[in-house]
């Protein structure tokens, strides 16, 4: 069985990378809010806490602020997922676990 390789984002590790920018760029969080139309502090905390990711609207405005690409704020690894497992998925046959990934459909 052959496998099909596929980046898989890792939030808290991604939280502290985009704390780490916004320090190393002496932005206070009230002022990622601002730059952003306001959005409430705790979202931000939220992001770099790990608790979730921004969106990706909010993402390419981070990348902007903090003067980077937007891959650079995410932290990601390979995973590897079945090819048959990724066939079925394809074909809408998503009622199986292969490698222990379900075969579901987003």
């Amino acid at each position: 069985m052959t496998t099909t390789s596929f980046p898989v984002i890792q939030i808290e590790k991604t939280g502290k990378r985009l704390r780490n920018m916004r320090k190393e760029n002496g932005i206070r969080v009230a002022a990622v809010c601002e730059y952003m139309g306001g959005i409430s502090e705790q979202a931000v905390y939220k992001w770099e806490r790990g608790a979730c990711l921004p969106t990706i609207d909010n993402l390419l405005a981070l990348s902007h602020l903090y003067h980077v690409q937007m891959e650079d704020l995410l932290v990601y690894e390979e995973a590897e997922m079945a090819s048959s497992c990724f066939l079925r998925m394809y074909r809408g046959n998503t009622s199986d676990t292969v490698s222990g990934y379900a075969c579901t459909a987003a």
